[in-house]
C-alpha cells in the first residue's frame, strides 16, 4: 500500500479510535460545524455541477455533510432542500461564509410529493440550464404509534418519502 493510502486508513483508524466531539469543531450560529478528520481523496469532482440534495435541515444529518461535501469540490450551484425548514436558512449562510463562490439555494420541499420535486428540479434547470446530482437522501421513520395501530396513509406517506421520494 503506498503513502496516501496508508496515511488516510491511519487517519480513520484514529478517527474510530478516538472520536471527536462535535464541540470540538466549534459551531457556526447555533449549528455544531462539520467536521473535517482526513484529507479531501479526490480533487475537485463536481466542479461547476448543479446539486439538488433533500433531508438537508438537520444539524448532524447526512443531507448536511453531504451538501458541505459537495460545495468543497467546486459546486456550482447547491439547493439545500427539506420539508422542515428550522435549520435550512442557517445552512445556507454557512455554505455561504464557507465557499462564497457556491450558489446556494434553499427550499422546503417535501420529497414525498411530486409537484414538490418538480418544482425545485424546473427552477434548477430554469435557472442554469441543467441539472448534474439529484441526492434523494430524504427520509421519515414515519408513524408515532405502533405500525398494527398505524393507518394505511401513514404506511402510504412514509413509503411516499422513502421510496418514491
Amino acid at each position: 500500500m503506498s503513502s496516501a493510502p496508508k496515511a488516510r486508513a491511519a487517519a480513520i483508524s484514529e478517527q474510530l479510535a478516538n472520536p471527536p466531539k462535535p464541540s470540538d469543531f466549534g459551531t457556526f450560529e447555533s449549528v455544531p460545524k462539520i467536521p473535517h478528520i482526513a484529507k479531501d481523496s479526490v480533487g475537485p469532482s463536481v466542479k461547476d455541477k448543479v446539486v439538488i440534495v433533500t433531508g438537508a435541515n438537520s444539524p448532524q444529518g447526512i443531507g448536511r455533510a453531504t451538501v458541505h461535501q459537495f460545495a468543497r469540490n467546486g459546486a456550482k450551484a447547491i439547493y439545500i432542500c427539506d420539508y422542515k425548514t428550522d435549520f435550512l436558512d442557517v445552512h445556507c449562510r454557512e455554505l455561504k461564509h464557507l465557499y462564497p463562490s457556491v450558489e446556494v439555494h434553499a427550499r422546503k420541499v417535501d420529497a414525498g410529493e411530486e409537484a414538490d420535486v418538480e418544482r425545485v428540479v424546473n427552477e434548477a434547470l430554469e435557472k442554469y440550464g441543467r441539472l448534474d446530482i439529484f441526492f434523494a437522501n430524504a427520509g421519515i421513520s414515519g408513524m408515532s404509534t405502533r405500525i398494527l395501530e398505524s393507518s394505511g396513509e401513514d404506511f402510504m406517506k412514509v413509503m411516499r418519502t422513502n421510496a418514491l421520494g
